[in-house]
């Protein structure tokens, strides 16, 4: 009897285990995922070691339609329920968009950050001074203390050569000359834009359209070609992209250099600093 009740006991123990065991690891899978943060990019926000706590579900948890896939090529991407639409000042966790070089997108299913969001798809981004701006947008966008750090620490060209300070930024042509200091203004594509290739189109989103293409676009003096020598003069965008910047924006590689996320690349809204 005494040992017939322990044993029932010790089923019971094992069976809430597992319970908690299973539920474990649904919330991680399906809702909520934490990440710590090794960079001091967020700081003073999320201080460089600490950890977030990311709910998957905020923007619509992703959906893989392959069983498994490496760091560099993956299958369609598509969103389930959202609990709400990404919004300007959001703190956002995604998969890593440049890790081969600045010129091209690849997914890395491995590599995560964090970063605020400063402007949405359709959004018309441009820096002012070294505040981030949207056109016909008046509220503050980032931490504005940083920003003006930028300023201060930017006046003299020399000094952030010597030093080693990020100051042109994307897309890197002398013909436009933006830097951390006066930047675009720069439209955010979102899906459904055409974007017309012309030299400033295609300098600015030609990444963006050979990955949604899967492949690279050829321009030489017979214009703008697809591999197979087929024409080609405007992309319809498949999905929206997003402006992310880090809070320490003097100390931050973000959008300003290696571009926008794509949609598909977002995993969550950070709902916990810890």
């Amino acid at each position: 009897m005494f040992k017939n009740k322990w044993i029932e006991r010790l089923l019971w123990l094992v069976l809430i285990a597992a319970l908690i065991y299973t539920a474990h690891n649904t919330l991680k899978t399906f809702v909520l995922m934490t990440f710590k943060v090794p960079t001091p990019s967020m700081e003073p926000t999320v201080m460089a070691g600490k950890h977030v706590l990311v709910n998957k579900m905020a923007y619509g948890r992703r959906y893989f339609d392959v069983p498994c896939y490496d760091s560099v090529r993956h299958g369609k991407i598509s969103r389930g329920w959202a609990m709400s639409e990404p919004k300007r000042g959001d703190l956002m966790v995604f998969n890593q968009t440049c890790f081969l070089n600045w010129d091209t997108i690849a997914f890395d299913i491995m590599k995560y950050f964090v970063k605020r969001c400063v402007a949405l798809p359709g959004d018309s981004f441009y820096i002012d001074s070294c505040r981030y701006k949207v056109v016909g947008c008046d509220e503050d966008l980032g931490l504005i203390d940083a920003q003006d750090m930028t300023e201060r620490i930017t006046r003299d060209t020399a000094y952030v050569h010597r030093v080693g300070i990020p100051y042109v930024t994307l897309p890197f042509w002398d013909s436009l000359g933006w830097n951390v200091r006066n930047f675009g203004p720069l439209y955010i594509p979102k899906k459904g834009d055409t974007i017309h290739f012309d030299e400033k189109n295609v300098r600015i989103y030609r990444k963006y359209i050979e990955y949604e293409l899967g492949h690279k676009i050829i321009w030489d003096s017979l214009g703008f070609r697809n591999p197979d020598g087929s024409p080609i003069s405007y992309h319809v965008m498949h999905q929206d992209y997003y402006f992310m910047c880090g809070d320490n924006a003097p100390n931050s590689l973000d959008s300003r250099f290696w571009g926008l996320v794509p949609d598909e690349f977002i995993v969550g809204k950070v709902i916990l600093v810890y």
